[in-house]
């Protein structure tokens, strides 16, 4: 999946800043973000946040006034964006950055239209907008560590910068699926060696990924694998 050029749409209304940051943050090793627009009703006071967060990162903000309570005037303009993307820009991949099941349909038309389709929330979707995308992944905040030792995961206390190149890494390694974790460890070493000597220890290395949320087990015994947590492969 490395090197393709993607093509990023934020749900404003539904997915808050930190979200956005997170999904930029695990898109930038599988290739070249080259469009990325948020869209919402910025006029309103629960959506400010957005305008620092735009300015900051290169976020195009894509104004849409609210038509009235109860109307989706903001997931019909995303999905005229989405369509505008499709065929005004060379890309590869769209991801949709909400957790919306209204954007199921729109998920399934990009994907007939020959697009990957990658989706990213910080809660989990429902059953059918996560189908309707090639993958998606929940990513939320990183995990707080606290310093309590009794509670506090096994393995090293690992920082926000550290938690979030480990993400990178597991999404990245099992972007095509489950891996053998010696495949996992073998990538973590040639990618980050110092961070990779500080997991390193009899057993310490995988539990640590676990313990922390960065993967998830799949199988048992000696058909186990890992992969990036919550991420759902379709069809």
């Amino acid at each position: 999946m490395a090197d393709k050029r993607i093509a990023v749409l934020f749900d404003a209304e539904n997915i808050n800043c930190e979200t956005a940051l997170n999904a930029l943050d695990a898109l930038a090793p599988l290739g070249t973000v080259q469009i990325k627009r948020a869209v919402g009703d910025f006029s309103s006071a629960s959506l400010a946040g957005w305008i620092g967060c735009g300015r900051d990162r290169g976020i195009d903000l894509v104004l849409q006034p609210s038509l009235g309570k109860g109307k989706n005037g903001a997931d019909i303009k995303l999905t005229i964006e989405a369509m505008d993307i499709v065929h005004q820009a060379r890309i590869d991949a769209i991801a949709l950055v909400t957790r919306d099941r209204d954007f199921t349909p729109l998920a399934m038309r990009l994907r007939d239209a020959g697009l990957l389709v990658l989706g990213f929330a910080q809660a989990e979707p429902s059953a059918s907008f996560r189908v309707a995308c090639s993958s998606f992944v929940v990513i939320g905040a990183p995990p707080h560590i606290t310093a309590t030792p009794a509670k506090s995961a096994p393995g090293p206390i690992l920082d926000r910068s550290e938690l979030a190149r480990l993400r990178r890494l597991v999404l990245l390694a099992s972007q095509n699926g489950p891996i053998a974790p010696t495949a996992l460890t073998r990538a973590i070493i040639s990618a980050e060696p110092d961070l990779a000597t500080r997991l390193s220890g009899r057993g310490k290395f995988l539990r640590t990924l676990v313990a922390h949320g960065l993967v998830e087990r799949v199988g048992r015994g000696s058909g186990l694998q890992v992969q990036a947590p919550r991420l759902h492969n379709a069809g």
